[in-house]
């Protein structure tokens, strides 16, 4: 099993609340020198330590051994309180991933078309095409 998920998610969380490794390690009841060795991918995480990183960076477990999705494209104006773009994409991230997840759980998925002046439809992919154009 690669750990490089973990650890890259683990920095990347670590990073967007801006912590230092000993206060996330101190707030999931681990080393600092452990912890260094998880996100680094140079140690495998035991099951109860990934609960309490989960909890100390409050998200879910998925989110620490899941790779993460490329937001590549995503435009944003800054929050006050969400001030970096890592930020902004984890944020966007979680709110895509929960509206997706809801939309399974109801069995509800939409395909979303826009409309037109003249009454034709369009993808959004076709809408933001068209608009840079």
């Amino acid at each position: 099993m690669s750990y490089e998920p973990i650890g890259t998610n683990l920095r990347r969380f670590r990073d967007a609340l801006r912590m230092t490794q000993e206060e996330v390690a101190s707030a999931a009841g681990i080393s600092r020198v452990a912890y260094r060795n998880l996100e680094t991918g140079t140690s495998a995480p035991r099951m109860e330590t990934l609960h309490a990183l989960a909890r100390a960076l409050e998200v879910r477990l998925q989110d620490l051994v899941s790779p993460a999705a490329e937001l590549r494209y995503v435009r944003f104006r800054s929050f006050r309180r969400l001030n970096t773009r890592e930020q902004i994409l984890i944020a966007v991230e979680r709110w895509l991933r929960g509206f997706n997840d809801l939309e399974e759980i109801l069995d509800d998925r939409v395909v979303y078309t826009l409309r037109g002046l003249g009454g034709e439809e369009w993808s959004p992919a076709e809408a933001a095409s068209d608009v840079r154009s």
